[in-house]
């Protein structure tokens, strides 16, 4: 195909440099290509196709010649929506570059200018940009577009090649946009664009193909704009190169022992010399590589293997070069990929503890699986490849689609099904999901399109030919059917739940044996009695005698539901539902895009250990289920943990390309690492060292021994002050092992032992402080035996009135080895952590007894033992902080350990709280705010000291119970003084012996 007569238009090359370097920066950028804009003294003809800048003075027409105003589809079709007295026209007054641009107005309904088939000629086999300038004004509901389609040889539309750009809303301000044509496509001669004015209707209705939004929107009222406008100008086709790049590994999911490596191709028909250069990126964005080489232009693949610091997520950036006018970035590629840890949490070798711990380990796998009902035909070969890669043992599986017809439901099968082969094979267990009711079934019985329950209102007749291929093949080897999709609330608003449910399993019946129902469920709605203790709702019709309404629950948690409240809210469901019934749990995690590469990492973590706890003992069996212990029917899915690099936006909002390849989120390679460290082991207790640190000991159980083995921790830090967010682990040898997100792993010492270089002696206590943040980490390597000792021991009650006498308190410990204990501990002043506490100017703590006080217990009992704690008057109210040292004797004599406590020092019916305030001049001026949270009314004195100032003295008399007041007191000329000393304020209650110091700190 010639393409001289449309390389540049009806312009000379000189006046079309000109003018694109006068319209700066045109750049295209698409599904995944960039292409800079051709510089001054750049080769423009080898990139440019047309650029139309509709500044034609001669033009007598309306609208720029080669361009028409359209109310049709592409196939010439009446186009709903689209009002001709709607005119787009050439507008003087308005342009980016030149003097001229094109508006299209609105008055009510939408509005298209359309280039004419046959005015833009194409290579099939080439890639295009098609970029243009956009301004609107006065649009508050409508938005402007840019849509692309190739055209064949006969001027049709080729199906499945139309782009639309983002919306554009850019009152008073041009905005560029942009969109890429990807070639490729047999038959493709040309390219045509639609400039567009479309109201909400007319956008939205192409926005999703979930069937749910569909049926919303035929609900929707929409509210449109009936005046404004938007204009258009120097829209411009552009040739670029197509680049690609992409991992070696399947589905970009990179094992531990495999070598991660880049696979880049770019192919051209520009004749540039070009240069690749990949930039890799972390979760955190950092750069950590970067590689730049030259590159040619057919498509041979070039191969690189960045150098990554350690597992996790990474995204490589592709930019292709040419050397044409410096080095322009004419096109761009990118691919996400994990590299993820494997066999971090011990090897299972060959003895027969080994071969229990892999049963158990296997046991727990599962419990994880992966909710994939949103797949498309055409991307259903990725499962087989990407799930064994995970390690996950379930999968939720689409029976249909909402363009699904009676015609096409032989072809998808014969689509799907060697997927569905090839994950029986692999052992996988596969639920269909029947989501909603497919699109040509709804609009013949005027089912809602979302409701999958709806079925139930129809003959089995209707519905059932959708699914009778899918089941003629797997109906004997697939038993179990979701009615409704992962998310769905349909289920809720039923009047006859159990009516609806007993109907659709009716027609499931006839071609499957006995089929397993399960029901979507929303994890933050109240659930209904289906069980046995349900009456009327504990039997569904076609499943007489099971007691029960569903087999399994699928219960979604929406974005913000606390993690702590997972584990309350299952053990109300298990009270609805009976013990029998099995719940997967969908997490609903947020978009790194909007909170942060690791905001969903987070989530996921926390609310997979928070889930954990709820877990019992019982094995599970090859379907998921077993055993005899409820919570062993508990499992845990994530929704889709990928994208796919040719989706409009990438899951996140963002348009990305490079081909049509998997692109795993940060979230799948953290679910690798939680299964590897909590399959096989169970919650054994919580360490509540540091106020708003949550830590949690897991283990596995030995049951034939009674005992526990393979400790770890697993902590993060909710709400306390980061440098202060610590765990004390208790070390089985000379280091402990922490191990992050991603299955890096680092390991700490033991304070004086022989791996620690920085100290000389050996230490006796196996504790290791370990520094945690807002993402959990495992700590490995730990005793648990130790670590629970240490999690039991409390000083209680934690509040002690601030009033000088003895106050009784009890150190309570527990012992969790399987064996009587006996030993020895202390209780004494934290010293090292006085900037954690509050030293008074003359405070003086005394412990009673001072010495050393003996425990002896049996297996699993608690014992507390009384102390008595006195302070002097001078103390400052605020924590106090204690440190219990203890050695225990058990199978072994133990190191000693030391843990922490914390006593609140306060007044609980009296609030005092002291401000600095600096005067005028060199003024101190103290403001104290004083509470009565008591009943009564209260006579209180306050009174300040700072050193070398006399103290201020002033009475509060007759506070009412529930008021506040303010005392002043000013220290004329102190601030230089006072300038890094306390002046502390103490309120003495003159009825009773309470005495409540707080200090601030002059600057």
């Amino acid at each position: 195909m010639a393409r001289g007569s449309n390389s540049v238009g009806r312009i000379s090359t000189a006046a079309l440099v000109k003018r694109l370097s006068k319209a700066a920066s045109v750049a295209f950028i698409a599904t995944g290509a960039l292409a800079d804009p051709p510089k001054e003294g750049g080769n423009v003809t080898n990139r440019t196709v047309r650029l139309f800048d509709f500044d034609g003075a001669r033009n007598p027409d309306p609208v720029p010649p080669g361009w028409e105003r359209t109310t049709l589809t592409p196939d010439g079709h009446p186009r709903a929506g689209f009002a001709k007295f709607n005119r787009a026209e050439i507008d003087s007054a308005v342009a980016y570059s030149g003097t001229r641009s094109v508006r299209l107005p609105t008055k009510g309904q939408s509005t298209a200018l359309r280039l004419r088939a046959g005015e833009a000629a194409v290579f099939s086999d080439a890639d295009y940009a098609v970029s243009a300038r956009v301004r609107t004004d006065g649009l508050e509901h409508a938005r402007a577009f840019v849509t692309v389609r190739l055209l064949d040889q006969g001027l049709t539309p080729i199906p499945g090649t139309e782009v639309r750009s983002v919306a554009v809303a850019a009152p008073g301000m041009w905005k560029q946009v942009s969109v890429q044509v990807p070639g490729g496509r047999i038959g493709a001669a040309w390219l045509q664009i639609d400039l567009e004015l479309l109201q909400p209707r007319q956008f939205a209705e192409s926005a999703s193909d979930d069937p749910a939004s569909k049926a919303l929107e035929k609900h929707r009222v929409y509210r449109e704009d009936v005046s404004g406008s938007a204009w258009f100008d120097d829209v411009a086709i552009m040739q670029i190169p197509r680049a690609g790049i992409t991992t070696t590994s399947p589905c970009n999911i990179v094992l531990a022992g495999e070598k991660p490596t880049l696979q880049v191709s770019v192919r051209d028909l520009g004749g540039d010399a070009l240069r690749a250069r990949v930039r890799v990126i972390d979760i955190r964005g950092r750069q950590i590589d970067e590689y730049v080489s030259e590159i040619s232009p057919d498509g041979r693949a070039r191969m690189f293997s960045p150098r990554l610091p350690g597992y996790g997520w990474y995204r490589a950036r592709l930019e292709v070069l040419s050397a044409v006018g410096g080095e322009t970035a004419v096109s761009h590629a990118e691919v996400e990929f994990v590299h993820l840890a494997g066999g971090g949490a011990g090897d299972a070798g060959a003895s027969p503890m080994a071969t229990r711990a892999a049963a158990q380990t296997e046991s727990d796998r599962a419990r994880f699986g992966l909710i994939a009902e949103r797949m498309p035909d055409d991307r259903w070969g990725d499962l087989p490849v990407l799930v064994p890669r995970l390690g996950t043992r379930f999968v939720y599986l689409s029976a249909w689609g909402a363009e699904s017809t009676l015609e096409s439901a032989a072809e998808s099968l014969a689509a799907r099904r060697p997927a569905i082969e090839a994950m029986l094979r692999q052992g996988q267990e596969v639920t269909f999901s029947i989501r909603g009711v497919p699109a040509e079934l709804s609009r013949a019985t005027l089912a809602p399109g979302d409701d999958a329950l709806a079925l139930a209102a129809m003959q089995p007749t209707q519905w059932m030919p959708y699914l009778s291929p899918t089941l003629d093949i797997f109906g004997q080897r697939v038993l179990r059917y979701q009615i409704g999709g992962a998310g769905d609330d349909h289920a809720f608003w039923k009047k006859d739940l159990a009516r609806d449910i007993g109907a659709v399993e009716s027609g499931l019946g006839t071609l499957v044996p006995g089929p397993m129902i399960c029901l979507p469920w929303p994890g933050d709605r109240v659930l209904p009695l289906l069980g046995p203790q349900s009456g009327s709702l504990s039997t569904r019709s076609g499943a007489e005698g099971t007691g029960r309404l569903v087999d399994a629950l699928t219960v979604s948690y929406p974005l913000g539901f606390p993690a702590e409240a997972i584990g309350g809210v299952l053990r109300s469901m298990r009270e609805a539902i009976g013990t029998e019934v099995e719940i997967t749990v969908v997490l609903e995690l947020p978009r790194s895009s909007l909170f942060g590469g690791f905001a969903g990492i987070t989530e996921l973590m926390r609310r997979t250990v928070e889930l954990w706890k709820t877990l019992g003992d019982g094995p599970v069996g090859a379907s998921g289920k077993a055993g005899a212990t409820e919570q062993a029917m508990l499992r845990l899915a994530l929704n889709q943990p990928w994208v796919w690099s040719g989706d409009a936006d990438g899951g996140e909002g963002e348009e990305v390309g490079g081909g049509s390849q998997v692109w795993p989120r940060p979230e799948l390679a953290a679910l690798s690492v939680v299964m590897e460290r909590l399959c096989g082991r169970r919650v054994v207790g919580e360490l509540t060292s540091v106020a708003g640190v949550k830590c949690y000991i897991i283990a596995a159980r030995n049951s034939a021994l009674g005992t526990l083995e393979r400790g770890a921790m697993v902590a993060w830090n909710e709400s306390a002050d980061p440098a202060h967010a610590i765990v004390d682990a208790a070390a089985v040898g000379a280091a402990v092992t922490v191990v992050d997100a991603f299955g890096n792993q680092v390991s700490i010492p033991v304070p004086g032992s022989e791996s620690d270089s920085a100290s000389g002696s050996n230490a006796a206590s196996p504790l290791v402080t370990v520094p945690v943040g807002e993402t959990p980490v495992f700590v490995e390597g730990i005793d648990p035996y130790l670590a629970l000792f240490a999690a039991s021991f409390k000083l209680e009650p934690s509040f002690m009135p601030a009033v000088v006498r003895e106050h009784e308190h009890r150190i309570t410990l527990s012992n969790p080895w399987p064996m009587r204990i006996t030993g020895k501990l202390q209780l004494k002043e934290d010293a090292e952590a006085s900037p954690r506490g509050s030293r008074g100017v003359t405070d003086e703590w005394r412990v009673s007894p001072t010495g050393i006080i003996d425990f002896d217990m049996a297996p699993g009992q608690t014992q507390s033992l009384p102390v008595t704690i006195s302070f002097g008057p001078g103390q400052l109210a605020g924590a106090k902080d204690f440190v219990i040292v203890a050695r225990a004797t058990a199978d072994r004599p133990y190191p000693p350990i030391r843990m922490h406590a914390t006593v609140e020092v306060g007044l609980e019916d009296i609030e005092m709280n002291p401000e600095l305030q600096i005067g005028s001049g060199s003024d101190v001026v103290v403001v104290a705010t004083v509470t009565n949270k008591g009943t009564r009314t209260r006579t209180l004195r306050l009174e300040t000291a700072a050193r070398n100032m006399p103290s201020q003295q002033v009475q509060v008399s007759d506070l009412p119970a529930g008021q506040t007041v303010l005392r002043r007191f000013v220290f004329r000329g102190a601030a230089a003084a006072l300038s890094g000393r306390r002046v502390v304020v103490s309120l003495t209650d003159l009825e009773e012996a309470q005495r409540l110091n707080k200090a601030v700190l002059v600057p």
